[in-house]
This record gives structure tokens, sequence and C-alpha cells, in this order.
């Protein structure tokens, strides 16, 4: 809704990581696929999609174990690339420049993610979200 009413970046804030002190292969598993959907969401929205993630750990209160945020922040183009990405082990501002040009191009090239769309088939939803 949030592209549909223009948004040319949207900024989506997590705090995503592992669950112990040790890297299994379906939690890395898991840091690929949160990548994969946020980048989805740049392409199903043609526009440019800022990704920010946590670092460090946080400690459970219930035990030594806690969750190992991730953080590899990044931002991506309306095609899904990753034009910039932050590391995943410490605090970091990144910045990156963006055209916004390309926003309104892709929109009006590719046709799923916006020229085709029934936008007449979400008032429902419309109503319920932004009125």
């Amino acid at each position: 809704m949030t592209a549909l009413r223009g948004a040319e970046i949207i900024f989506y804030p997590t705090a995503i990581g592992y669950t112990s002190d040790q890297k299994s292969a379906d939690d890395i598993a898991y840091a690929d696929s949160w990548n994969l959907v946020q980048r989805g969401h740049a392409i199903v929205n043609a526009c440019y999609i800022a990704s920010v993630n946590r670092v460090g750990f946080e400690p459970s209160l219930e035990s030594e174990k806690g969750i190992e945020f991730w953080g590899s922040s990044f931002v991506a183009d309306p095609l899904g690339q990753i034009v910039a990405e932050a590391a995943e082990d410490q605090e970091e501002i990144l910045v990156c420049p963006v055209d916004r040009t390309a926003v309104e191009e892709i929109r009006n090239k590719i046709a799923f993610p916006f020229r085709d769309r029934r936008v007449d088939s979400y008032a429902e939803i419309t109503e319920l979200y932004l009125e």
C-alpha cells in the first residue's frame, strides 16, 4: 500500500538473528531467506528497500544463551539487486545514492509490480489500513 501511494523507498527495521551462540546450517539458511524476502519486497513494489537489522548479542534472561543479531543491513534497488550492505558484526551508518527515476521506469516497464495490478480490488484492504 505504501508503494501504491507513491513510496520510492521503504524502510524495514528488523531485529533478527540466531537464537544460540553457534551458527548452524539452518541458521545460515534463515539469514539467506530473510535477505531474499527483503529483496523480493523491492521487486514486487518496484522501489528501493532499506532493510535495517541489529548487530551484537543480547543474552536471554533465562540462560546464558541469547540472540546473536546478524546485522547485514542493506539497500536493494527496484530489481532486488543489493546496492550497499553493512557489516554483520559492527554498527555502521550505511549511506548510498539511489536513482529515484529508476523507480518510475521500472514500474512502467515490468508488468507484475504495478502496471497490471488490479488496484480496484484492494478497496477493502486500503479502507481498513489507510483510513
